[in-house]
């Protein structure tokens, strides 16, 4: 299942990806992603990565991902103070952890969520933040062996969503969505579309009574794109695009307005991966024309916007080693941005948190080895 290869050790060796940049392809200068300082720091000696991302209050900002100890993958949690990244403990003892995303709504509420290993099973993780300090929270479990949490979002401290997926007892994965309602993260009712799997590995919300949430479902031959829509009642499954015959994948959203959304992932033409990207206009889910780097394989992985004409992507292009790509819609075109990439090996950006046009920042991965934390500004 992806959703395992994802969170494991398969992101460390997504199969390799860039060489020389086509000639064909426009690198936009009106805005760039790079290091702002000093990168966060690696735990231990073995492989670091970080997948989650978000802007706080006063040009902060908090990453979450995973570090390798030796036996385990365990969890791991940045801040940026505004000039210095400043790393957090370990949250949970015993067996394996791993955080992938993270959201602020202010300076004293801000949840990470990811998954727990017990030794036997897989659960739900959650961790909060009360302004001085990170706590796990009790979090539903309806699996009988497998339960994990992708994505997170909230608008308020009354009102949040986490997401990902369950076993259902038959070695099927079903979409799972827990709620936040001030007092306690329940179970919600949501749509599985497919007798396959079904997965879900991104959320945003933009009040009460609008979110989104996406990723895929099996079709028994390839995975097709997922998108559900939460309308203040009950969560609703969207008809989405799909490219082609193959596989078809949705790993982030973003939503500033009942008219406004969008969902990136890739999709596999025969050969190699493209990029996808769809958009919400208040009346449907259409594909939007964006960027290929050359001939190999290009993904995105995380997009963040903050109005109608201001929206990242970022994810990876494929070729000898991996590179950084960076996409950014402009409000007419999604053109590729400007993007460092450190080291001599791979580096992949896995997602993207964005509070105005001027301030963003995209985490990652770069190969030293063994992976380091990779922590880009955008602006």
């Amino acid at each position: 299942m992806r959703m395992r290869i994802l969170a494991t050790a398969g992101i460390l060796a997504v199969a390799g990806i860039v060489g020389t940049l086509s000639s064909s392809v426009s690198v936009a200068a009106a805005a760039s992603c790079q290091s702002w300082g000093a990168q966060p720091a690696a735990v231990g000696a073995g492989d670091n990565l970080l997948t989650g991302v978000t802007t706080a209050p006063k040009c902060r900002a908090w990453a979450v991902g995973y570090y390798f100890d030796g036996t385990y993958f365990q969890s791991m949690l940045d801040r940026w103070t505004g000039t210095t990244w400043q790393q957090y403990g370990t949250f949970v003892s015993g067996h394996g952890n791993q955080l992938y995303a993270v959201k602020a709504t202010s300076s004293t509420n801000a949840w990470a969520v990811g998954r727990i290993y017990d030794g036997t099973n897989y659960h739900t993780l959650i961790l909060h933040w009360d302004g001085s300090s990170w706590g796990v929270q009790t979090s539903p479990n309806p699996g009988s062996a497998y339960d994990a949490l992708s994505a997170v979002a909230a608008t308020s401290d009354t009102n949040a969503w986490a997401v990902g997926q369950f076993d259902d007892g038959s070695g099927t994965y079903q979409t799972l969505i827990l709620h936040w309602n001030g007092t306690a993260w329940k179970h919600q009712k949501s749509p599985s579309v497919s007798s396959g799997s079904n997965d879900l590995f991104g959320v945003r919300a933009a009040s009460t009574n609008q979110a989104w949430a996406v990723g895929d479902a099996s079709n028994g031959t390839n995975y097709r794109t997922l998108v559900l829509h939460w309308n203040g009642t009950a969560w609703k499954h969207q008809k989405s695009p799909n490219i082609g015959t193959f596989s078809n994948y949705l790993y982030a959203v973003t939503v500033t307005s009942t008219s406004n959304a969008w969902a990136v992932g890739l999709y596999f033409d025969g050969s190699v991966d493209r990029t996808l990207i769809v958009h919400w206009n208040g009346t449907r889910w259409r594909r939007q024309k964006s960027p290929n780097v050359g001939s190999d394989s290009d993904e995105l992985r995380g997009v963040a916007a903050t109005s109608s004409t201001n929206a990242w992507a970022v994810g990876e292009h494929s070729g000898s080693i991996d590179q950084t790509l960076v996409l950014h819609w402009n409000g007419t075109a999604w053109k590729r941005q400007a993007s460092e990439n450190l080291g001599a090996g791979d580096n992949q950006l896995l997602a993207i948190a964005a509070s105005s046009s001027a301030n963003a920042w995209a985490v990652g991965l770069y190969r030293a080895p063994p992976d380091q934390p990779l922590a880009f500004h955008c602006c």
